[in-house]
């Protein structure tokens, strides 16, 4: 059985299926500290052992996940997206990739970095989107940055936050 929806239809199932991942998508405000007592942490191990270990990222979260940050530093407040998994009219299940500076774009226009209160729908938000950057972590991970007035190259704007540029797969 067939079943077609108008567009209105749709529309509307796809507004309520992004409020629902925008709703879940956490906001790291006042987790900063933690993160660096962990990297002392680990720092402090480091140094101890003499030796250092990268951890690599899944192929989930290189291909499928990005951390959005509000300011160019990996220390500032940020937001995490992950792609969703969707299936099509034929039962066939798939996945987007995620490209750190369209999906980032996203999450300033909706409201979900750069503004103190998410608003209430982000669907019919249109804040103002910086100009972004992607770079990759050194465990392969997807992140994106405000270039915050910035003229360098991408690959200069990575490489002085110690990463490298991101390079679409």
């Amino acid at each position: 059985m067939s079943i077609v929806l108008s567009d209105q239809e749709v529309a509307q199932r796809v507004s309520a299926i992004r409020a629902e991942v925008v709703a879940a998508i956490p906001r790291a405000r006042g987790r900063r500290r933690r993160h660096i007592a962990i990297a002392v942490a680990i720092g402090a191990a480091t140094a101890l052992t003499g030796a250092a270990i990268i951890v690599h990222a899944t192929s989930e979260q290189i291909h499928y996940e990005v951390t959005c940050y509000e300011h160019a530093s990996l220390s500032s407040d940020y937001a995490q997206a992950v792609s969703v998994l969707w299936i099509d009219d034929n039962g066939v299940a798939g996945r987007t990739e995620v490209d750190p500076v369209a999906t980032c774009g996203d999450m300033w226009r909706m409201g979900s970095l750069g503004q103190d209160v998410p608003p209430q729908d982000p669907n019919s938000a249109n804040f103002p989107v910086p100009a972004l950057v992607g770079c990759t972590l050194p465990n392969g991970a997807s992140v994106g940055f405000p270039r915050e007035g910035s003229t360098a190259s991408d690959v200069d704007f990575c490489k002085k936050l110690g990463l490298a540029p991101w390079v679409q797969p």
